[in-house]
């Protein structure tokens, strides 16, 4: 996706980036070209260019000693500019790059997560295999990124290594994010975006299977079905806006369990061991998609 330079006179920053996503509009500025070259990396693939006068939130992301150490405001939230000496509303002050960018990045999809007006965003990741969808809630540093690369290998489509977006029917939305802005590591598994190896979802699909599991060393695989009050307390507790709008997520959370997908639990070890085995095994445990 390409995104034109806008210098509305807004912010101190001489290049401005605006998308929208998911019904939430997003604007960065900058005035350092490093960070413009990578701003683009920012926006889901999903994303459409927007106004940067109309954004509902907007961070500023500076340098004042020439690209040595970086400050990252965000000076507009819910549509409301934050006051010039407000202290909550810088996310950093005087760190480096690397630093700079991962925050950023965490900061502008969690205000994408949280305020999606008709989608629940839920911490997973999420594949497609034989028509079924896949998700995985996890929380950070659980190997969710890995085990979506792991699937993705062994054949399944890839839709998402950091949130299942869900609609208002219970269905997966593709948050296809190419990579995490922190540093040159690629964390998901379409590198760069521009891997034409690899497939990404494109339609919204039920779901089929949840999967709860996280990494631990020689971890045996023995997966337990969960009931139904146990699968949407599992869920609830990943659900970004659970708090925000509880019976909006609620609702939306049960649409998904009505399409009765499988549930299971378990500790997992490596990845690349265990990604063919669960693909072959929910195959044999779901019904044909039609």
């Amino acid at each position: 996706m390409t995104f034109a330079s806008f210098d509305p006179g807004t912010s101190p920053g001489a290049h401005h980036l605006a998308f929208e996503v998911y019904g939430v509009r997003v604007g960065v500025s900058t005035n350092d070209a490093r960070v413009w070259a990578k701003l683009p990396e920012l926006a889901p693939p999903e994303s459409r260019p927007c106004d940067v006068t109309a954004v509902d939130h907007h961070f500023s992301f500076l340098t004042k000693d020439e690209g040595v150490t970086f400050t990252v405001r965000y000076d507009v939230r819910d549509g409301v500019p934050a006051r010039p000496a407000e202290v909550a509303s810088y996310v950093a002050s005087d760190v480096d790059l690397d630093l700079a960018l991962g925050l950023l990045d965490t900061h502008v999809s969690g205000a994408i997560a949280l305020r999606a007006p008709e989608h629940v965003f839920i911490h997973a990741g999420a594949v497609a295999h034989q028509g079924r969808l896949i998700v995985m809630p996890s929380g950070a540093l659980t190997g969710k990124t890995t085990l979506v690369g792991a699937l993705v290998r062994a054949g399944a489509t890839y839709y998402s290594d950091r949130f299942a977006v869900i609609d208002g029917r219970g269905r997966v939305c593709p948050y296809t994010t190419p990579l995490r802005l922190y540093g040159d590591d690629v964390a998901g598994p379409t590198g760069n975006g521009a891997d034409p190896g690899v497939p990404t979802g494109e339609e919204p699909l039920p779901v089929g299977a949840v999967v709860l599991t996280g990494y631990r060393p020689r971890a045996e695989w023995r997966p337990r079905r969960l009931s139904h009050g146990e699968s949407l307390v599992k869920l609830i507790s990943q659900t970004v806006p659970a708090q925000d709008r509880p019976d909006y997520s609620m609702g939306v959370l049960r649409r998904l369990l009505a399409a009765e997908p499988l549930v299971i639990e378990s500790d997992r070890d490596e990845a690349d061991a265990l990604a063919p085995q669960l693909l072959d095994e929910l195959a044999r445990r779901l019904p044909a998609s039609a």
